[in-house]
């Protein structure tokens, strides 16, 4: 396509397929229901959930090749995103996908330098992204504040077991890849790659005359961050109550990072101070809306630039291939034996 295609194109509605499962697409579809952005074709979904009067694709390589889209939004099984990724990459469609990258650290690896290579957008869906700003703030309230022990909570109902959220071999892991992604990320942003881990994972829930899930319904992690300061993490599927939280916490106090809010509490149980965080349906209409922007910029003749998220989320599948690998062996793990394996920079 020639600049002056893509200039031309830039002020029409992109063109926009979406592969996605049934239980993210009714969000997605709302989101992505806009002017500036026309979905011309769909798939990943069962041809019953999928969305009405727009051509539904079998073959999701098809829908790539052959629908003549500007972008692709991916909100599948990690498994299916990584090569629904290869696909749009290498035929230069600009790309939104979620989280996590993938089950392995090296081929997380592998999809940064395919996209790092590619003239295209290519974006990752980030919960920190839209919360960064309100954790430093929080982290701001008190002079001098330092974290002297972290603990992470995540209870949350379990998927089906037809779910690939529930398949080994589908998913970048069980509780903590899917409903403690988005607190790990703030983890790694707050406190920096994890110095080593000792972690158990494992199935103690099962719906009644089902077999248990192939992922983790339980996970206990301890872990020492750059700085020596020790953290716990204890995740959970079916198991009440249902809330996810991660606390900072210091000497006078500490920093609350919850699904609704950003709180500052002094060592006496006060509340110093608290901000609303943005809903998850508002953060994923801020992220169409800044890959659109980009997507435009760059079909106006500048370059695409990359995710500056991207170091985050490979931190985030080296962590969590650390805490399955301790979890196997039986010892501790370091994730930065992996960057060093795979020739990778550390993140800053």
């Amino acid at each position: 396509m020639t600049t002056r295609d893509n200039r031309a194109r830039s002020d029409k509605p992109l063109r926009i397929g979406l592969i996605a499962d049934g239980e993210q697409l009714p969000g997605l579809a709302t989101a992505l229901r806009r002017p500036s952005l026309n979905v011309v074709a769909q798939g990943g979904m069962r041809q019953s959930d999928a969305l009405p009067e727009i051509p539904w694709h079998d073959d999701i390589r098809v829908l790539v090749a052959q629908a003549e889209i500007d972008a692709l939004v991916l909100a599948a099984s990690t498994r299916g995103n990584r090569e629904m990724t290869r696909h749009a990459l290498a035929r230069g469609v600009h790309l939104l996908r979620t989280a996590p990258l993938a089950r392995s650290f090296a081929l997380a690896i592998e999809e940064a330098g395919l996209a790092k290579a590619s003239s295209a957008v290519y974006r990752v869906q980030s919960h920190w992204r839209h919360i960064a700003d309100d954790v430093r703030w929080a982290l701001g309230l008190t002079p001098g504040f330092r974290p002297q022990y972290c603990e992470m909570r995540v209870a949350a109902p379990g998927p089906a077991l037809q779910s690939w959220r529930s398949s080994e071999s589908d998913s970048a892991g069980g509780v903590l890849a899917v409903d403690g992604y988005g607190l790990l990320e703030a983890w790694l942003a707050t406190r920096g790659l994890t110095e080593n881990v000792i972690a158990r994972v494992g199935s103690c829930r099962r719906r009644v005359a089902e077999p248990a899930r192939e992922t983790e319904d339980i996970a206990l992690v301890m872990m020492r961050d750059p700085d020596g300061v020790p953290g716990l993490i204890r995740a959970m599927w079916d198991i009440e109550p249902y809330e996810s939280e991660l606390a900072l916490h210091g000497v006078e106090a500490s920093v609350i990072i919850s699904a609704s809010a950003v709180r500052v509490r002094l060592a006496d149980q006060t509340q110093l101070d608290a901000r609303p965080t943005a809903s998850p349906e508002d953060c994923l209409r801020a992220e169409i809306t800044q890959f659109e922007a980009a997507v435009r910029r760059q079909l106006g003749g500048e370059p695409a630039g990359g995710d500056p998220q991207l170091p985050l989320h490979l931190a985030g599948s080296a962590l969590l291939e650390t805490i399955y690998l301790s979890a196997r062996t039986n010892q501790p793990e370091s994730p930065k034996k992996l960057y060093e394996v795979q020739g990778w920079p550390l993140p800053e």
